[in-house]
């Protein structure tokens, strides 16, 4: 976005580990009308990229250039959630349809404006604010704080449609859930208690919306974030981001299958206005080892497993606060308002790049 972040806004894309900006596209109406990391979603391929467009459009776009334009949903002021289908010529997104129709919606890339099939009646049962492909059951599945849903978009049918008043009983805008990047877990936080002093997470399977297991932990937590890749017995760990709500120790606890299976203490950054997304640590893209961001701006390289720092990045608190991302090729990218600044896993800075203030 622009620096006051409405109006004429920019996506660029950025070669890896060197952080040297190799495609940028611009619209009127901006990209990432919300502070939403769903907002960007690479295609299968690696080569097309969506994103949320103005207050309610999906642009697709290829080599820094417009391909479609959707608008699913015009009856909205805000970002329409969307996903790929498993390959780079079909999307997904959460729309109001026609009367006759559900509030799902393919987008078929390649028209201007995108060809768009509308779901059956009821299909899904309700408006998704979160969602992604689960290729190995072939489903999109998502949430809406009340309900997993599943659908089969091929059938045009409803897989599974579950309620979550039992994991998040009260659930709030500022409620923290988790998918994991192949739609096959999902993970709920509810406080627990007046006081509010611990907080429990629900993990469900995502190919059939089964309640996997449960979890306790000390304090609120923030965030959480799964891991890009499962353990040797077929385990995908998730962080927990965990503490007082205003206060520390913070801590980040790896939870793997049903259990808290290590603890890292750390002085970890924080942000009151961040949105709900992990930002203060980033998985390795193996899964080894995080990245964490210091409150004095350091980020701290952990090993996952056992919780020993095996690196660190001295950068500046005004680089990363935003937060951080991990990239391919061991490349570590700083978040910050309106900037990024990239180092090699050594420390190296590499390069920096800030958002103009109106496109070239």
């Amino acid at each position: 976005m622009t620096p006051h972040g409405e109006g004429e806004g920019e996506v660029v894309v950025w070669a890896l580990p060197s952080g040297v900006p190799i495609h940028a596209c611009f619209d009127e109406h901006g990209f990432g009308f919300e502070s939403d990391p769903d907002a960007l979603r690479w295609a299968p391929d690696g080569r097309r990229l969506a994103a949320s467009a103005g207050t309610n459009a999906i642009a697709v776009l290829e080599d820094g250039r417009l391909l479609t334009l959707a608008l699913p949903d015009d009856t909205r002021d805000h970002q329409v959630a969307f996903c790929w289908m498993g390959s780079a010529a079909q999307l997904y997104a959460s729309a109001q349809g026609p009367s006759d129709r559900g509030s799902g919606a393919i987008i078929t890339v390649g028209s201007p404006e995108g060809a768009l099939t509308w779901t059956p009646r009821d299909v899904p049962p309700a408006g998704l604010k979160r969602m992604t492909f689960n290729a190995a059951a072939g489903i999109v599945v998502g949430d809406d704080l009340h309900f997993l849903s599943a659908v089969d978009v091929g059938k045009g049918s409803v897989r599974y449609h579950v309620s979550l008043a039992g994991a998040l009983p009260m659930p709030t805008i500022s409620s923290t859930v988790a998918w994991s990047a192949d739609g096959r877990r999902f993970a709920v936080v509810a406080p627990t208690g007046k006081s509010q002093a611990a907080s429990v997470i629900t993990v469900f399977d995502g190919d059939d919306g089964r309640e996997l297991a449960r979890v306790s932990v000390e304090g609120h937590v923030d965030a959480l974030a799964w891991s890009p890749s499962v353990t040797t017995d077929g385990h995908r760990p998730l962080a927990i981001v965990a503490g007082p709500a205003f206060d520390d120790p913070r801590r980040v606890h790896i939870f793997v299958a049903d259990r808290i299976a290590s603890t890292i203490e750390v002085a970890l950054a924080r942000r009151p206005h961040a949105p709900k997304d992990a930002r203060s640590l980033d998985w390795s893209p193996r899964g080894d080892r995080l990245a964490l961001v210091l409150r004095d701006g350091t980020i701290r390289i952990v090993d996952a497993t056992s919780g020993s720092t095996v690196g660190a990045i001295d950068a500046m608190p005004r680089l990363v606060d935003a937060g951080v991302i991990w990239g391919q090729g061991e490349c570590i990218i700083g978040l910050g308002e309106r900037r990024l600044t990239f180092w090699t896993i050594r420390g190296d800075r590499t390069a920096h790049y800030s958002v103009k203030a109106t496109p070239e």
